[in-house]
């Protein structure tokens, strides 16, 4: 692969492009389940699309989506780059290109305790009660059929702790598929898919949802990871619950510079608190926590609701939105009006397909119709969302550093806050300079 000193096109010329096949390396999936067609793990790496986003929905998922990772990353991989990074590397033409998503699902949220409520592991712990407490419905009859048939809730501290130890495996992990669903029906005993099946009328109240979420956003807080949110009638409580985080996180350090010098409390062996010097640096402590970064996946929710999340302090919480064909196609013309309520830089693309072999085409759509609904070329869009991908998933200081890594390998990650068109508007010079760009579409100059 060679380089090349060139500018992006200009705005106009980019908004008369159809899609091209060239665009494929641009476009990032932000959410999908390829991993579900078990019988085609195989042909995920030959996908189109640059990048894969590949969702875990409850803790048994997470070892198939691991495997996908170790197939993706080996066939990806390029000498030795990305092997202290599993979920993928910085190369964009040759990348292990899938990072991995862990967490626990609102459909299967009931199968495992809240930090708030008796642990299935402790003695005041009763399985009926438990059950009885986080789920509604409208036949108290199907609550009782169903309880008998429900396993023990799997631990906080453990379910947790595996989770976290997933993520920390992994840098650049994403928490998720998490979120809340207010609509979402129990399977009946005996199912565990819901394809032909019908489900009971039994749901899992939003009150155990929003706890078991609040504690995975907690945690990709903590450790700085972004977080794939599901949504389904139940947004005003999603709402509600990241006003919250906003005021634990930023009462936290969240959006402020740390100070220098503070005294810090540790407990004792007596179990009292006691105050312990600091060991930030003056270095370490001028710099403010990230922001948490979460992508509300297939949003299909208001207008407003788009403008009251983005409302949210970007210092300590940052939206960004994600569209399909597979979920918005649906939304008919008011699927137009979300695209073009988002801001530029929190717009994603996704299939959200539960194969390989929709991905490449589902992303093209989806693509295409961004394009329409914004008034752009679909290089403009394949352009935009894939450098919004790559803030979302890695951070701003994540950005930078795979675009120095790229640079280094011969790839491209995106544009700078400050560029425009290919030129970065330099504070400090009177005229532009154009910066430079690297071909990342394998054979683009005519070599492969």
């Amino acid at each position: 692969m060679s380089s090349s000193l060139r500018p992006y096109p200009s705005l106009a010329e980019i908004a008369q492009t159809p899609f091209d096949d060239s665009l494929y390396p641009l476009l990032c999936d932000a959410h999908c389940h390829p991993h579900d067609d078990i019988d085609n793990l195989a042909t995920i790496p030959q996908l189109k699309v640059g990048h894969v986003t590949v969702m875990g929905v409850r803790e048994a998922d997470w070892g198939v989506v691991e495997q996908v990772v170790r197939l993706c990353g080996e066939a990806w991989r390029v000498g030795d780059v990305g092997k202290a990074v599993p979920c993928f590397v910085f190369d964009l033409r040759i990348p292990a290109r899938f990072p991995k998503l862990t967490g626990v699902h609102p459909w299967f949220v009931h199968t495992v305790c809240s930090p708030t409520e008796p642990q299935s592991t402790s003695a005041d712990y009763n399985h009926d009660t438990r059950y009885a407490n986080i789920l509604t419905s409208n036949s108290p009859a199907d609550i009782a059929t169903l309880i008998p048939t429900l396993p023990d809730p799997t631990p906080f501290p453990d379910w947790s702790a595996r989770l976290r130890q997933n993520l920390l495996a992994h840098p650049y992990a994403i928490v998720g598929e998490v979120g809340l669903d207010r609509s979402a029906r129990l399977l009946p005993p005996g199912a565990d898919h819901w394809a032909g099946i019908v489900p009971t009328s039994v749901r899992c109240s939003q009150e155990h949802q929003m706890a078991v979420l609040g504690a995975q956003l907690d945690l990709a807080w903590e450790i700085q990871r972004a977080a794939s949110v599901h949504c389904v009638q139940a947004y005003g409580g999603l709402l509600e619950l990241l006003k919250e985080k906003t005021k634990e996180w930023g009462s936290a350090g969240g959006g402020k510079k740390r100070g220098k010098g503070k005294k810090q409390k540790e407990v004792n062996d007596d179990g009292q608190a006691q105050a312990k010097p600091s060991t930030s640096t003056s270095a370490s402590s001028s710099v403010p926590h990230p922001p948490l970064r979460i992508c509300v996946h297939s949003y299909g929710g208001s207008v407003d609701m788009i403008r009251s999340l983005l409302s949210l302090p970007p210092s300590i919480v940052r939206c960004y939105f994600s569209f399909s064909v597979a979920i918005n196609d649906r939304l008919g013309p008011r699927l137009d009006d979300l695209i073009c309520a988002v801001l530029d830089d929190r717009l994603l693309l996704e299939s959200d397909f539960n194969s390989p072999q929709g991905v490449d085409p589902m992303m093209k759509a989806i693509c295409e119709r961004v394009a329409k609904a914004r008034g752009w070329g679909c290089e403009q869009v394949a352009r935009r969302t894939h450098a919004n991908w790559w803030t979302f998933v890695v951070g701003e200081e994540g950005t930078e550093k795979a675009r120095r890594e790229v640079e280094m390998n011969g790839g491209w990650v995106g544009k700078r806050d400050n560029e425009v068109d290919g030129v970065v508007e330099d504070e400090f010079a009177e005229e532009s300079t154009m910066i430079r760009i690297i071909d990342t579409i394998p054979g683009a100059d005519g070599d492969t």
